[in-house]
């Protein structure tokens, strides 16, 4: 019978319990635009005026009747179980998409207020809608033809997520994502389009892969909780990776990986964001530069590496706790690796390795208990400078390098407390320039070795502090109780100008 002779019928109290009824004609059509089908519905009366709500919805997609729920006042399936094991749930009856959104057909792009669980939907219309308050569980979803739209207040868990192919964006905001299998990709964004999060959490696993040329952004959002892959926020394509107001940790676990990958073309750029228990690594063979700024990095480790040449890699007013950076590039000037503006180092490596053969460059900030700053480049051009810091806490700095053709080195301003800096083969560094000028030594070291030329030590004190070189020349020194490191080092020629009245600049 049809719809219209079944309310009629109960209004009349003419239902028998045990007598099934079968609505046809005027039943809800099921599927997507161009995928569509007439349903059958099977209700059972409870009694002699009321149907139940339990239904068998047959449609023209299967040979089996699906379970499902049916509200006969407004038409409308409320709930569906298909043959393959997918549910999709909408409780709003006055506005359902179980029938009209849902693709059970294939799949939908425009899902809205539905529950899907234990489902593989692929092969997405192509539509334009947002996807909103649906909750996707141990489910892959494919959205793939998805051209425009965004992705509103929705829960994925232990779900993979495929954005993005053929050009399109995706754009996630206010949702949550989580993996209860570590090895799942959660999102993964191959088109040309930007991939964009916004005030969203992901977890448990998490794994985003960006292969496409569009950027990736993570802003006012949480990532958190280490896979089982390499790398967790992979870059492999020509898009560039932004991270703003976030915060990306592993609490416990293992370390949470931000990796651009050989090829990737694209900039990293991190601000004001937390790293803790993190990695971010830019692979020997990216060539897009590393930019991270006002953010806090506590047990982190950055990896800088050497194929973006002439591209400076800048840690800007970063605070960073038990963490270590490994640059391992650029390997061409003018680029350099920067960490200036306000950097607060503490327990923190930072070594340059032989292949970063461009300039290093420190200017400004408070290095406590810095296990140690090293320069190890053999060649290259530009400059090492390391300008109005504060080292202090057993701190150290090494210029290892053998050769540098280029500016050479230059320290300035500085304030070292029980620390130490090493320059070794200054002669092949510094030409006659000035290694040393305008610093305050308390209790620290200064080795300076294979000195040339006429001033480099200008404006120096060294209070409590030791002084070792091979014929250094410098002005307005002062070497206060400088210890026996300052007296063993001097040559015939320093200690004869301390009695020759031409020179009023040592003490």
């Amino acid at each position: 019978m049809t719809r219209a002779a079944a309310i009629a019928l109960a209004a009349g109290g003419g239902l028998r319990e045990n007598c099934v009824v079968v609505l046809h004609t005027d039943t809800p059509t099921i599927g997507t635009a161009g995928n569509t089908s007439a349903t059958e519905i099977e209700l059972n009366p409870v009694s002699a005026t009321a149907f139940g709500q339990t239904a068998r919805v047959s449609t023209s997609f299967s040979p089996e009747a699906w379970p499902g729920v049916y509200d006969l006042a407004n038409n409308t399936i409320t709930e569906l179980r298909d043959s393959f094991g997918n549910t999709a749930k909408d409780i709003d009856s006055g506005a359902p998409t179980v029938h009209t959104q849902f693709p059970w057909h294939l799949g939908s792009a425009t899902l809205r207020d539905n529950y899907v669980e234990d489902s593989t939907l692929t092969g997405w219309d192509t539509q334009v809608g947002t996807l909103s308050n649906n909750r996707v569980i141990n489910s892959t979803v494919n959205l793939t033809g998805k051209t425009a739209g965004a992705l509103v207040d929705n829960v994925f868990q232990g779900a993979g997520l495929v954005l993005g192919s053929g050009g399109a964006s995706a754009a996630m905001s206010r949702s949550q994502i989580s993996g209860n299998n570590p090895a799942t990709v959660l999102i993964n964004h191959t088109g040309t389009g930007a991939l964009t999060y916004t005030d969203s959490v992901q977890k448990d696993g998490f794994l985003v892969a960006h292969s496409g040329t569009g950027p990736l952004t993570v802003s006012d959002s949480l990532l958190q909780n280490h896979g089982s892959a390499t790398a967790d926020l992979i870059q492999a394509g020509a898009g560039s990776v932004s991270i703003q107001d976030s915060t990306i940790v592993s609490p416990g676990g293992a370390t949470v990986s931000i990796d651009a990958q050989t090829g990737a073309t694209g900039g990293v750029s991190v601000t004001r964001s937390v790293l803790n228990g993190s990695r971010l690594v830019r692979t020997t063979g990216s060539t897009g530069p590393l930019v991270v700024t006002a953010c806090h990095l506590d047990d982190a480790t950055v990896t800088i590496g050497a194929a973006n040449a002439g591209l400076t890699n800048s840690i800007l007013n970063v605070q960073a706790e038990n963490t270590t950076f490994n640059l391992l590039g650029p390997v061409a000037a003018p680029a350099r690796n920067d960490i200036t503006a306000g950097a607060a180092f503490m327990n923190t490596a930072v070594t340059v390795a032989a292949t970063a053969t461009a300039g290093l460059n420190l200017a400004g900030g408070i290095y406590e208990n810095a296990t140690g700053v090293t320069q190890n480049r053999t060649g290259g051009t530009g400059s090492t400078n390391l300008f109005a810091c504060n080292l202090r806490g057993f701190s150290t700095f090494t210029d290892n390098g053998t050769v540098d053709p280029g500016v050479g080195i230059s320290f300035n301003r500085l304030d070292l407390t029980d620390s130490s800096v090493t320059v070794g083969n200054v002669t092949g560094k510094s030409g006659s320039g000035t290694v040393l000028q305008q610093a305050h030594l308390t209790g620290s070291t200064l080795n300076l070795t294979g000195p040339n030329g006429l001033a480099f030590l200008n404006r120096v004190r060294l209070w409590g502090a030791a002084l070792t070189n091979a014929g250094f020349d410098g002005s307005d020194l002062i070497i206060d109780g400088g210890g026996p490191g300052s007296i063993k080092t001097m040559t015939a020629t320093q200690s004869n100008r301390l009695f020759d009245q031409s020179y009023d600049n040592w003490i």
